[in-house]
């Protein structure tokens, strides 16, 4: 088929890629209609531009990356810049020139948008950054766990044995806050570096949100206007109340400290919305497509510029004074979002507030109510346990624990000693609580050999990091349930009663 010029024009007008041709001074000769869409400009306004008008880094490093003509260039030229779009803000693009042959100074260049692809890179950065700081949690969590086993075990220890009106019980209180305090934040770094080990459950988080306004109406400050809308028929989606409560307080945080002290508004809405193809969430691939519950929390605070966006959901990264801000907040939202197979995006220009929206996947499935743990008498046994730990400190504590509620209790420093027991007396206890890191022989398998004598002895399965425990198999050797490290009096005390009545 014959094509003549107009052919030839209409196919350089229309190519997938933007194309100029210029001159080596900048002027630009030919722009197609790609180029003119990546800027923004008609094409009219872009060929009476010269290209120092549109590159960035010109003036520093030459036009398109090439001097003078580019004589002692490799051909073609490749390389990566920032255009200046006709709103004033930055285009990154991958730039491929070739000169143009028997046309003295004049080149032709190939322009490919590189926005989607920087940004897979970036969240490609942040996982790994993740899996980082989730390799060092995972390492310190069961020994430091530990440590605040004793510690909040010990605290709650020296306070039931002083008098009620003593001065002394404050200061114990405040010791006992600080470990769970220290505790809180070994969970939320597992969370945000995704390796807890959560069960979640169905949620309608519309009526949960509804209850932390109302918590988060106090603490903000009059200048402040709370605007919400919130979608009564949103889908169920499956979560813990507790990280959705962290997601939502950490945002309205964030935002709070945006707005500052001017009068502002904080806008907090949650609606349904289908996602047909991953293209109706620009670069967000992470996600699939279906259906997903949308939290949005908007600010007209003072915004971000792309740098700061760029790193927002660093860990420890904050633009705050060490006084307000610690930069795990939007670490751990990201974590918490991803650990629930949805994601967050984030849109802010300086000076005209920031959007962040939530996308939860949502599910088929019945509502069920956040239960409200009411406060109980503890209850108390006369049965005989056995603690196994090979942490000396660990077993002291839980045995004054479990002997404050009346239990006979046994403890053992290793579980090789705990297995020859079971050997030689194999009906001596009604209960076993076990660590499941010791050294020579792990919690699952002295429960496999307690089990091989008494298959239906029950066992309480403590760790300080149990992300890899197969739920399946341990109930196969008699693991009723799991205790996380550090835990208080109550929280054994009610799981071992419930342990024992469900033999």
């Amino acid at each position: 088929m014959a094509t003549g010029q107009d052919q030839y024009t209409q196919w350089f007008l229309d190519a997938a890629d933007g194309i100029y041709v210029y001159r080596a001074d900048g002027t630009i000769v030919a722009a197609n209609s790609l180029a003119c869409k990546q800027l923004g400009y008609t094409q009219g306004e872009l060929l009476q531009l010269n290209l120092y008008d549109i590159d960035a880094a010109a003036v520093i490093s030459g036009i398109f990356g090439v001097k003078d003509g580019g004589d002692k260039i490799g051909w073609p030229y490749s390389s990566r810049r920032l255009l200046v779009r006709k709103d004033g803000y930055s285009e990154p693009v991958e730039i491929k020139i070739n000169p143009v042959q028997n046309e003295k100074d004049t080149f032709i260049a190939v322009v490919r948008s590189v926005t989607e692809e920087i940004s897979l890179e970036r969240q490609l950065q942040q996982a790994l950054k993740m899996e980082a700081i989730g390799t060092l949690a995972g390492g310190i969590a069961h020994d430091f766990n530990n440590i605040l086993a004793v510690i909040l075990g010990y605290g709650q220890i020296v306070k039931d044995q002083l008098p009620k009106d003593s001065a002394t019980v404050k200061d114990v209180d405040q010791i006992i806050n600080a470990g769970i305090r220290a505790a809180d934040l070994i969970k939320q770094i597992l969370t945000f570096s995704r390796q807890g080990n959560d069960e979640f459950k169905p949620l309608r988080i519309q009526y949960l949100i509804k209850e932390i306004l109302r918590f988060l109406r106090a603490s903000l400050p009059s200048t402040i206007e709370l605007e919400k809308n919130l979608d009564p028929d949103c889908s169920v989606v499956l979560a813990d109340p507790s990280q959705i409560h962290q997601v939502l307080m950490n945002l309205c945080t964030n935002a709070k400290h945006a707005i500052g002290e001017n009068s502002g508004t904080l806008y907090i809405g949650l609606q349904d919305q289908e996602i047909p193809v991953p293209e109706e969430l620009p670069c967000r691939p992470l996600i699939s497509p279906g259906r997903y519950v949308v939290l949005t929390v908007k600010d007209d605070g003072h915004g971000m510029d792309d740098e700061t966006m760029v790193r927002i959901f660093d860990p420890f990264y904050t633009t705050k004074g060490k006084e307000t801000g610690t930069g795990l907040g939007l670490a751990i939202v990201y974590g918490i979002i991803r650990n629930l197979k949805g994601d967050i995006t984030v849109s802010s220009r300086p000076g005209l507030g920031t959007e962040f929206n939530v996308y939860l996947p949502a599910v088929e499935g019945d509502f069920q109510a956040v239960a409200v743990q009411e406060k109980v008498v503890l209850p108390r046994g006369d049965e005989r346990i056995l603690v196994v730990d090979d942490e000396a400190t660990i077993c002291i504590t839980i045995k004054r624990m479990l002997e404050k509620e009346g239990y006979n209790v046994t403890t053992c420093n290793s579980s090789l000693e705990a297995a020859t027991i079971f050997r030689k007396q194999p009906e001596s206890f009604d209960l076993v609580i076990t660590d499941l890191t010791m050294p020579e022989m792990t919690g699952l398998e002295l429960a496999r050999e307690i089990e091989s004598f008494q298959d239906d002895l029950p066992i309480i399965l403590m760790s300080g990091f149990d992300h890899n425990v197969n739920k399946k198999r341990a109930a196969d050797v008699g693991i009723r349930d799991y205790l996380t490290k550090p835990f208080t009096q109550r929280e054994l005390a009610v799981m071992v009663r419930k342990v024992l009545e469900d033999v």
